[in-house]
C-alpha cells in the first residue's frame, strides 16, 4: 500500500480511482465493510482503491478542551487499513483552516482534481465542509457535477446497537472488552514502543516488555491474558495495566507491562501490539514479594489455559 501524507504530494493526477473517505478511528466492522466495498469496486473497474483519512482526529482540533482518546493511533490505523488490500492511503492533516473550506472546494481539491474518482464510498453519518454543512444529499448533487457517484453505506448494527467509534470507546473504558471485540471484529488492542523499565519483573523471574501507548484508550486496571504481535509474529502472554508504585496514583502514571511467554529477545525500541483477550483479575497490592510471585505464577497458568484455544497464533 502506498501512503501519501497530504494531497499536495500527488504530483501526477491518477487516471481514475474508487475512494473511501472517513476518519476510521478503530477501523471497526462498519469501516471494514465500507472500505472492502470500495476495494471490490476498484478491482471490478480495473482501477486504484484509495482510502482518505484525517489526522489528527477532527474532534481534537475543533474541540481541543475535549480530551479524546483514540481506539487506534494513526500508525496502528494505517496497519489495519493496509490489511484490507487498499492500494493507496491518503492522510490529510486536519486543521481549523481545512475545516472551514466550502464543500465545493473540498470536492474539487481532494476528490476530483488529483484523484479523478469515479466512485466514492462514505458512511451515512458523513459530513464535510465548513461547519459540516456538506450533507449526503448536497454531496451527491455536487458529485454529479464533477462526474462521480456517491455510495452511502449504512452503519452496521450489532444486537440492535450501532457500530460506531464512540460506542466502542465507551465499551473499552467501561471494561466491556467482549462487546467491543464484537463491534471491532477483533480483540481490543493498543500499540506502543517498548521502553526500559526498572527491571522489577526480571528480578522476580517474570521479565516484562513495558510500552508507552500511542495515545490509545487503555482498558481498565487489571491483569489480562494477551496476544502480542512483534515483527509480524504473534506470542502469548500476560499484560498488567496498573500504577507504578514509585509514583503517585493518578491516570498519567498508568503502566502497561507484558510478560511474554517463552520469549527472551531484546525488543527495546520496537513497536509492538498488545491484544487484550480476557481479563484475569483486578490489580492487587501484595504485602510480600513471595506473595506477588505466587500470584504471578497463577496469572501465567490462567493465561496459558485461556490462550491455548487461540489456534490463530
Amino acid at each position: 500500500m502506498r501512503i501519501i501524507y497530504g494531497i499536495g504530494q500527488i504530483k501526477k493526477p491518477l487516471n481514475s480511482s474508487v475512494m473511501a473517505i472517513g476518519v476510521f478511528d478503530g477501523v471497526h466492522k462498519g469501516h471494514q465493510a465500507l472500505i472492502k466495498k470500495a476495494v471490490s469496486k476498484a478491482k471490478r473497474l480495473g482501477t486504484k482503491s484509495v482510502v482518505m483519512t484525517f489526522s489528527p482526529h477532527p474532534v481534537s482540533v475543533l474541540h481541543p478542551k475535549f480530551e479524546l482518546s483514540l481506539i487506534t493511533s494513526l500508525d496502528h490505523k494505517i496497519k489495519l487499513i493496509e490489511a484490507l488490500d487498499v492500494d493507496i492511503l491518503i492522510v490529510i492533516k486536519f486543521t481549523k483552516l481545512f475545516a472551514v473550506q466550502s464543500p465545493d472546494t473540498f470536492i474539487k481539491k481532494y476528490i476530483a482534481n488529483k484523484l479523478n474518482s469515479k466512485e466514492v464510498y462514505v458512511g451515512d453519518d458523513f459530513r464535510f465542509g465548513s461547519g459540516r454543512t456538506g450533507e449526503i444529499d448536497s454531496f451527491k448533487a455536487l458529485a454529479r457535477s464533477y462526474g462521480f457517484n456517491v455510495n452511502v453505506i449504512k452503519l452496521i448494527k450489532n444486537d440492535n446497537e450501532k457500530v460506531s467509534s464512540s460506542v466502542i470507546r465507551n465499551l473499552i473504558k467501561s471494561g466491556d472488552l467482549n462487546k467491543a471485540k464484537r463491534l471491532l471484529g477483533r480483540y481490543v488492542a493498543i500499540e506502543g514502543k517498548v521502553v526500559k523499565g526498572d527491571a522489577r519483573g526480571r528480578k522476580l523471574g517474570f521479565p516484562t516488555a513495558n510500552i508507552i501507548p500511542d495515545k490509545e484508550i487503555i482498558p481498565p486496571l487489571g491483569v489480562y491474558a494477551a496476544i502480542i504481535s512483534i515483527d509480524g509474529k504473534r506470542y502469548r502472554g500476560v499484560t498488567n495495566v496498573g500504577f507504578c508504585p514509585v509514583f503517585r496514583r493518578n491516570a498519567e502514571n498508568v503502566t502497561v507491562e507484558t510478560f511474554i511467554f517463552d520469549f527472551n529477545k531484546n525488543i527495546y525500541g520496537k513497536v509492538i501490539v498488545i491484544a487484550f483477550v480476557k481479563r484475569i483479575r483486578d490489580e492487587l497490592n501484595f504485602k510480600t514479594q513471595d506473595k506477588l510471585i505466587e500470584q504471578m505464577k497463577k496469572d501465567e497458568f490462567k493465561a496459558r489455559r485461556i490462550l491455548s484455544g487461540e489456534a490463530s497464533i
